[in-house]
């Protein structure tokens, strides 16, 4: 999986992230340097 461009965090987080493909629309946690707490769906 590839992602275009990138981002920065000041530290590390588990940050909300927005996918969008093909009209539909799911948001998901993204751990940065470390994990998020919730289980994987």
């Amino acid at each position: 999986m590839a992602f275009v461009g990138g981002t920065w965090v000041a530290q590390a987080a588990c940050v909300p992230l927005v996918v969008r493909s093909n009209g539909q629309e799911n948001r998901v946690n993204l751990g940065i340097g470390v994990a998020c707490d919730e289980p994987r769906r």
